[in-house]
C-alpha cells in the first residue's frame, strides 16, 4: 500500500471520528444538561467528562489528519502562546481518566452508608465544590505544569566556526532539552516515513527543528555522551538526508568517526550517517582521520562477524578511498564461513541486496586483487545468480554488483544475461530514486566494456532499444560529470602544452573519450613521438602509440598493508580505464600530479618521461630466459 493511500485512509478516519465524536458527546451534553441531572454532582462530573472527551476528539483528529497536522506544526512554532497551549492540551486524555475516577468515586460514596454519612455532613456539603475545584487544579498542575513551563520556542543561529556548535549547557538544561529532542526526533522520523523527501525538506525548512537536532547531536559527539541518543539523532538526520554545509562537513566526519572509535561501537545508524556525509565531501582526507580509521578497523572492525555491519564498514572505508588488508581478509573469511553454511540454516548471503553490495565494495576496495578477493567475488556472483532465479526483486543492486565486477574484469555470463531478460529487465526501473537512472548507465558501461574485455563473446548484452535508452541517460550523466572536472582538465591541458613544447607542435593531442570511448569519464593524451636516433638509442619504440593518463589523488586509494606500510594504488575506475585504453594498442604512461609538480620544479620531466617509457619498452624475461 502506498503512503498516499495510507494517508487518505487516516484522513477519512479522522473525519469520521470528528463526526461521530461530536454527535455522541453532544447528545450526552444535552441529556446531562437537563434540570434532572445538572443539579447533581453526578451530572456535573458527567458534563465535565463529556466536554473533555469532545476536546480530545478534536485534538487527536486534527493531529492525525495530514493537512491539519502540518498547519498545527507550523503554527506551534510561530508563537509563545501557541507553544504553551499545545503542551497544555496534551493533558486532556489523562484528565479525562481522572474525571472518570472521580465519577466512579462519587457513585461509590452514594451507595456506601458510612461514606454517605460523612458526605452529608454540613461542612463537606457546603464546600464540596471547592474541594473538587482545588483537586482538579492540583491534578492539572501535576500533569502539565512542568512540561508547559519548560516547553518553549528555541532559536539557534548557525555559524561555520567550530565553537558555535557547542551549545550553552545552562540553556539546554533550562529548556528540558532531552525530552524535546526525543519528541522532535520522533516527529521528523514520522514525517520522513509518511511523505516524500522534498515535501519533508520544504516543511522543515520553515522551522528550526533540524538545526536544533544537528546542534544537539554535535554537542553530544564532542562530549562523548549517550550513544543511544546519538543513534537516534543519526537515524533521523539520515532519514531526511541532512548534510552539513561544505565549510564544516569534514569536521562532522571527523567527530563522528572519533566518536565511534572512542565508544568502540559499530552502530549502523551512526555509520550510515557518516557514509552519507563522507560521500558528499570532496575534500582530501587528512592523515589524522586516516589514522583514526586505521585504529578503529584494527580495534573494532576486524572483530565483526555480522555481514550487515561488515558491509557497512566496507562502504565506509570506500567512501574514504581507503583499504585495509587485515580488515579485507577478515571480510573474506567471514564470507567463506557463510558460504559453507548448510541450506537448512538461514544464510545472510541469500539477501540479494547484501550480497550485491559486498561484491561491489570488495571490487572497489581491492581493485588490484592484492588481498585475493577475486575468488570470493566469483563465488558471491554464483550465489547471486541462484538468488535471482528465486526472487526477481532488487534488480538494481544486481546491476551495481556486476558493474563492480566489470571494473575488476570479472564476468558471470549467466548472471549478466539473465539480468536483462524481458521478465526481469522492467523491474529494474520500477522504483523512483537515485538508483533508477544509474541502472541504465551502468548497463551501458558493461555492454561496451564486455565487448572489449571478451571480444570472442558474440552475444551483445543490450539490444538496440535498450542501448538507445541507456545511451541518452549515460550521455546526460557524463555531461554533468565532465563539467565538474576543472582540476583534471587543467592538469590535462598543462601536460598537452608541455609535451608539444618539448617534442614539437602536434606531437600531443587530447583524445575526447566522449566520442571514442563513451564509457570512460576522463579524456587522455595521445603522444606520437618524432622518429629520431636520440629516442631510439635509449630503446623507445617511436612507432608505438603512447597514451598519457593524468592521475589525480582522487583517482587513487590508500591501502594499509599488514606490514604497516601505507601505499597508494589505482582505484577500480582508474584500473578499468587503464585496461581498456591499453587494449586499444596504446603504450600507457601514468603521470601522477604530485610527481609532475616535483619534476616541473626540478626541470626533470622530460628525463623521467623518457626513462619510464624506455623501461616499459623492455621485454619481460622469464626465468628460463635469464638462466641462459
Amino acid at each position: 500500500m502506498s503512503h498516499i493511500t495510507t494517508n487518505e485512509i487516516f484522513d477519512w478516519i479522522c473525519i469520521i471520528m470528528i463526526i461521530f465524536g461530536t454527535i455522541g458527546n453532544s447528545l450526552g451534553l444535552i441529556v446531562f444538561s437537563s434540570r434532572k441531572f445538572r443539579q447533581t454532582t453526578y451530572g456535573k462530573l458527567a458534563i465535565t467528562s463529556l466536554i473533555i472527551n469532545l476536546l480530545c476528539v478534536y485534538r487527536y483528529s486534527l493531529l492525525l489528519h495530514s493537512n491539519t497536522r502540518r498547519l498545527i506544526t507550523y503554527k506551534v512554532a510561530q508563537s509563545w502562546f501557541n507553544c504553551k497551549l499545545y503542551r497544555f492540551s496534551s493533558c486532556l486524555r489523562i484528565l479525562s481518566a481522572f474525571v472518570t475516577v472521580a465519577w466512579t468515586y462519587e457513585r461509590f460514596t452514594y451507595v456506601t452508608t458510612n461514606i454517605r454519612f460523612f458526605r452529608n455532613t454540613l461542612y463537606v456539603k457546603k464546600y464540596k465544590f471547592y474541594f473538587m475545584t482545588i483537586s482538579s487544579l492540583i491534578i492539572v498542575a501535576a500533569l502539565t505544569g512542568s512540561t508547559v513551563y519548560f516547553h518553549e520556542l528555541v532559536s539557534i543561529t548557525l555559524s561555520s566556526h567550530r565553537t558555535s556548535y557547542e551549545l550553552n549547557q545552562t540553556s539546554i538544561s533550562n529548556i528540558g532539552s532531552l525530552s524535546l529532542v526525543c519528541e522532535l526526533s520522533f516527529f521528523v522520523y514520522l514525517l520522513s516515513s509518511q511523505y516524500s523527501l522534498s515535501n519533508v525538506k520544504s516543511l522543515l525548512s520553515r522551522t528550526y527543528i533540524v538545526n536544533y537536532l544537528k546542534n544537539y547531536l554535535y554537542k553530544i559527539l564532542c562530549e562523548k555522551d549517550s550513544i543511544e541518543l546519538v543513534n537516534q539523532l543519526c537515524l533521523v538526520l539520515n532519514s531526511i538526508v541532512e548534510i552539513p554545509s561544505s565549510s564544516i562537513i569534514d569536521l562532522w566526519s571527523y567527530e563522528l568517526l572519533k566518536y565511534i572509535h572512542y565508544k568502540k561501537c559499530c552502530s549502523l545508524s551512526i555509520i550510515e550517517y557518516l557514509i552519507l556525509i563522507k560521500h558528499s565531501s570532496i575534500n582530501k582526507n587528512s592523515s589524522e582521520i586516516i589514522s583514526i580509521l586505521n585504529d578503529y578497523l584494527i580495534q573494532v572492525g576486524i572483530h565483526q562477524h555480522n555481514l550487515t555491519i561488515i558491509c557497512q564498514l566496507l562502504i565506509l572505508i570506500s567512501s574514504f578511498n581507503y583499504s585495509h588488508e587485515l580488515f579485507i581478509k577478515n571480510v573474506i573469511e567471514n564470507i567463506k564461513i557463510n558460504i559453507k553454511k548448510s541450506e537448512d540454516k538461514i544464510n545472510p548471503l541469500s539477501d540479494i541486496k547484501l550480497c550485491s553490495r559486498l561484491i561491489y565494495y570488495l571490487c572497489l576496495t581491492d581493485p588490484t586483487n592484492r588481498f585475493q578477493s577475486r575468488p570470493i567475488i566469483v563465488e558471491l556472483s554464483k550465489i547471486l545468480n541462484e538468488s535471482l532465479n528465486k526472487n526477481n526483486k532488487f534488480g538494481q543492486w544486481i546491476v551495481q554488483a556486476q558493474h563492480g565486477m566489470m571494473l575488476s574484469n570479472i564476468y558471470n555470463y549467466q548472471l549478466l544475461f539473465s539480468t536483462v531478460q524481458h521478465q526481469i529487465f522492467p523491474l529494474l526501473f520500477r522504483d523512483l530514486g537515485v538508483y533508477t537512472w544509474s541502472i541504465p548507465r551502468q548497463l551501458f558501461d558493461i555492454h561496451h566494456v564486455l565487448s572489449i574485455d571478451r571480444p570472442l563473446l558474440k552475444n551483445s548484452l543490450l539490444n538496440s532499444e535498450m542501448l538507445s535508452f541507456a545511451r541518452k541517460i549515460s550521455d546526460e550523466y557524463r555531461s554533468s560529470i565532465r563539467s565538474n572536472q576543472k582540476s583534471y582538465n587543467q592538469f590535462l591541458n598543462e601536460l598537452n602544452q608541455l609535451f608539444n613544447n618539448i617534442y614539437g607542435e602536434g606531437t600531443s593531442k587530447i583524445i575526447d573519450t566522449n566520442i571514442n570511448y563513451s564509457f570512460i569519464l576522463f579524456d587522455f593524451l595521445e603522444i606520437n613521438l618524432p622518429d629520431n636516433d636520440e629516442l631510439r638509442s635509449i630503446g623507445i619504440n617511436t612507432k608505438q602509440r603512447i597514451a598519457i593518463l593524468p592521475i589525480l589523488n582522487s583517482m587513487l586509494i590508500k591501502q594499509q598493508r599488514s606490514d604497516g606500510s601505507l601505499v597508494r594504488v589505482l582505484s577500480a575506475h582508474t584500473t578499468m580505464r587503464y585496461r581498456i585504453i591499453e587494449k586499444n594498442n596504446y603504450q600507457i604512461v601514468l603521470v601522477f600530479h604530485g610527481e609532475y609538480l616535483r619534476a616541473l620544479r626540478d626541470n626533470t620531466i622530460k628525463t623521467i618521461f623518457e626513462t619510464n617509457l624506455a623501461l616499459k619498452t623492455i621485454p619481460h624475461l622469464s626465468n628460463k630466459d635469464t638462466s641462459r
